[in-house]
């Protein structure tokens, strides 16, 4: 959104949209960390999701499947802007960093969806695992702190594969 806001893409609604977001207190990762088979990261900032995500899998001796459908985008325009160039220029060296973990479905658009998992300006972000014992409670703490379009799990951990990440 910042990118596209430098080029002049954006509406001030939408320049409103993502700043409101980004000043977003993260203080749901204290009550979260509360929960018994949870674990959850706020450094998803500067590292973006599927990075993140692919350290966390490294060190866990694990792989990660994504189902890109479920993960929620902060505007439904943000695909459009993808289409105008309006990507970060970290996104790029995000994907030389980590790219070779990731295998994108090939369902799917791979540049729009690889723009919007390595896109670099998060802010503040969870990473949340949950075990499936702990996924209603994991849920019911997003909502108290009103973050209830957040509740639905946009993947899972499964036993290591060739590649650490599948985007589906």
């Amino acid at each position: 959104m910042t990118t596209a806001e430098k080029n002049g893409l954006i509406s001030e609604e939408m320049k409103t949209l993502a700043a409101n977001q980004m000043m977003q207190l993260n203080k749901v990762g204290e009550a979260l960390g509360k929960i018994s088979g949870c674990t959850c990261d706020d450094r998803c900032d500067r590292i973006w999701l599927l990075g993140h995500l692919t350290e966390k899998c490294e060190g866990s001796g694990v792989s990660g499947r994504v189902y890109m459908e479920k993960v929620p985008l902060i505007t439904p325009m943000l695909k459009e802007l993808i289409g105008l160039e309006a990507v970060p220029g970290g996104t790029n060296r995000n994907l030389k960093a980590y790219g070779h973990h990731i295998l994108v479905s090939d369902t799917l658009d791979v540049h729009i969806t690889l723009s919007i998992l390595a896109d670099p300006q998060t802010s503040g972000g969870l990473l949340i695992a949950a075990d499936p014992s702990a996924v209603n409670e994991v849920a019911q703490v997003l909502k108290d702190f009103g973050l209830k379009a957040f509740t639905e799990p946009i993947g899972e951990l499964l036993e290591k594969t060739s590649h650490l990440i599948t985007v589906v």
